[in-house]
C-alpha cells in the first residue's frame, strides 16, 4: 500500500474524495486528511507518504508552497494538484515543483482513477514490482498439452 497524504480546506471536498475513491483497490492508503497546507506538512513529516494530493488555495500556506516544501522533505515524493485554477501561471509552477498532475475541478472520477494508477504503476516499478498482464507466449499451449496428456493416461475406453 503506498500512503497518501491529501491537503483541501473545502471540507466536503476533502470528505467525499477520501471515502468516494475506493483507494485501497488501486494500492493507496489515505494516511492524513489536511484542511491547510501547515496541517499537511506536519502530515508529511510524521507518515513519510509516496503521494501528496492538495489543492492550491488554502488557509496558511498554499499549495504550491506545500509542494515545494514537500520536495525538500521527501524527494521522491509524486504530487498532485487539484484546482479550481485554470491559471498558466499555476501550472508551469506545479510543474517547476515536480508535480505530476494538475487536475481541473471538479474532477471527473475517470481521470482521477487514470491519474492514480499511472502514479502506482510509477511506485510498482521503481520499487520492482511486475505486474503481469498477460501469460506468457504458449501459456495456453501448454495447458492444453497437460491436459491432453492427463486424459490420455488416464482415461481408458
Amino acid at each position: 500500500m503506498y500512503k497518501v497524504v491529501f491537503a483541501e480546506d473545502e471540507t466536503s471536498i476533502r470528505e467525499n474524495v477520501c471515502r468516494v475513491i475506493e483507494w485501497e483497490k488501486y494500492d493507496f492508503k489515505i494516511v492524513a486528511a489536511a484542511s491547510d497546507g501547515e496541517e499537511a506538512l506536519s502530515a508529511l513529516r510524521q507518515h513519510q507518504p509516496d503521494l501528496l494530493i492538495t489543492d492550491i488555495r488554502m488557509p496558511f500556506m498554499d499549495g504550491l508552497t506545500l509542494c515545494r516544501e514537500a520536495r525538500k522533505i521527501l524527494p521522491a515524493i509524486k504530487m498532485v494538484i487539484l484546482s479550481g485554477f485554470a491559471e498558466f501561471e499555476y501550472a508551469q509552477t506545479a510543474l517547476r515543483c515536480g508535480v505530476k498532475e494538475y487536475l481541473l475541478k471538479p474532477v471527473k472520477y475517470e481521470d482521477a482513477i487514470k491519474t492514480f494508477r499511472s502514479i502506482r504503476d510509477f511506485l510498482d516499478q521503481k520499487a520492482g514490482i511486475k505486474k503481469i498482464d498477460e501469460p506468457f507466449a504458449g501459456y495456453y499451449d501448454q495447458i492444453v498439452d497437460q491436459v491432453t496428456a492427463y486424459i490420455r493416461e488416464h482415461y481408458r475406453s
